[in-house]
């Protein structure tokens, strides 16, 4: 197997590695900064409103504190510009995996020729939703954050479904990952756990919008909990998006040859 991978390193193109590179920093700084930003909001709005402002805060509310809103809107939109660039490259990894492919099914034919563009749509218009949800704040801009906000949620989301489905078509499909794996381009392993992270994810998401539709019917005076787990939620969602866009890199940096 190691001189498998060996053979198939030395004959792909040059500019594979680079690229598969350079979209695990683009994607890696996201990772970063907008994990440490979405938990660090609300910390330090705690920390400096917590004795006038008793109800666990959002995200959203806790930029509204332009002490900490202005930062975040700097560092989530470079995150969200950052996110755009990986994705869009590692997409161009996945379309040179599919041309290797002697023959793939019909649906990850399919797939190969209308995922990319939906992807990259969807996660452009993610990229714009981050960039109005930090840069139009409450108390001032409430449609247009509201409108940022729903952006975001949902066609990051929708980045998530197509990957995910991406990964089970490919589970379904053995002779193509048989064949990828025996080139050491693919670990049937690695699809697995990014294809059973992927369901995990969705099945947040799902938990989180039954809870942002319950918290408007019991507000936190009626039922704290619930409104503390939907706060919570929150920020564990947008970090099952970037965790499952992080197990892509996962398997390539893990890789020798």
């Amino acid at each position: 197997m190691v001189q498998a991978e060996s053979d198939i390193s030395v004959a792909a193109p040059g500019w594979v590695r680079p690229l598969v590179l350079a979209a695990g920093l683009l994607n890696g700084f996201a990772f970063v900064a907008v994990n440490f930003w979405i938990y660090r909001a609300r910390m330090l709005f705690i920390e400096r409103n917590g004795e006038v402002y008793q109800k666990p805060p959002t995200i959203s509310r806790a930029i509204s504190d332009p002490q900490i809103g202005e930062p975040f809107s700097v560092w989530v939109t470079a995150s969200g510009i950052c996110l755009v660039a990986g994705v869009a490259l590692l997409l161009a990894y996945h379309l040179w995996l599919g041309r290797l492919l002697v023959a793939p099914s019909r649906t990850i034919r399919v797939m190969i020729v209308t995922f990319p563009p939906l992807i990259i749509s969807m996660q452009a218009a993610s990229a714009l939703g981050m960039h109005w949800l930090s840069s139009y704040r409450f108390p001032d801009f409430n449609a247009e954050h509201m409108t940022g906000s729903y952006m975001f949620f949902v066609a990051q989301a929708m980045v998530v479904v197509l990957f995910t489905a991406f990964n089970g078509a490919m589970l379904r499909d053995r002779g193509s990952l048989a064949q990828l794996a025996g080139q050491g381009l693919l670990s049937p392993l690695w699809v697995r756990i990014r294809y059973r992270f992927g369901l995990a994810s969705l099945a947040l998401v799902a938990v989180y919008l039954v809870l942002f539709l319950a918290k408007d019917v019991w507000g936190y005076p009626e039922w704290p909990a619930l409104y503390i787990a939907y706060v919570t939620t929150e920020p564990m969602v947008i970090t099952a998006f970037l965790v499952l866009l992080g197990l892509v890199h996962v398997e390539p940096l893990a890789r020798r040859g």
